[in-house]
């Protein structure tokens, strides 16, 4: 009989525990950038709309003062037929040369009442903000 080769086992190499990794790879570092950028473009957007918002909302108030500015003039005359004849409307345009703004009213009379149509346009904007108000008389 031969004799038996003692098989050695090799030592098993075992790797040493990974240290934990600092930083960020490619990958996440390309994610968030895009993360980022959608997020600021979200922002750029919404800051389109709210700077539009607002010009309309400043051109919509400059409206109401000088429609106010009429109702005031209109309220001080207590006649309604001291303002126009009853039925028959009166009509009227004002415009301001320093702003180019133009106010195109019509005024129409009935029973105890008066109704002011106001349009006013705000250049550059050629679209005009259009009131209706009523005026009570005695």
């Amino acid at each position: 009989m031969r004799p038996r080769r003692l098989l050695r086992r090799r030592p098993r190499l075992v790797a040493a525990p990974r240290r934990a990794r600092r930083g960020f790879t490619v990958v996440e570092a390309m994610v968030a950038i895009l993360v980022l950028a959608f997020g600021v473009l979200g922002l750029m957007g919404t800051s389109g709309a709210l700077t539009k918002q607002i010009s309309v909302s400043r051109r919509q108030m400059r409206a109401a003062s000088l429609v106010r500015q009429r109702l005031e003039r209109l309220g001080a005359v207590t006649n309604c037929a001291a303002i126009a004849a009853p039925g028959v409307p009166l009509t009227g345009t004002a415009t301001a040369a320093a702003t180019g703004v133009v106010e195109r009213y019509t005024i129409t009379t009935g029973f105890m009442t008066a109704t002011l149509l106001d349009s006013v346009t705000i250049p550059p904007l050629k679209n005009p903000v259009v009131i209706q108000s009523g005026i009570r008389c005695q």
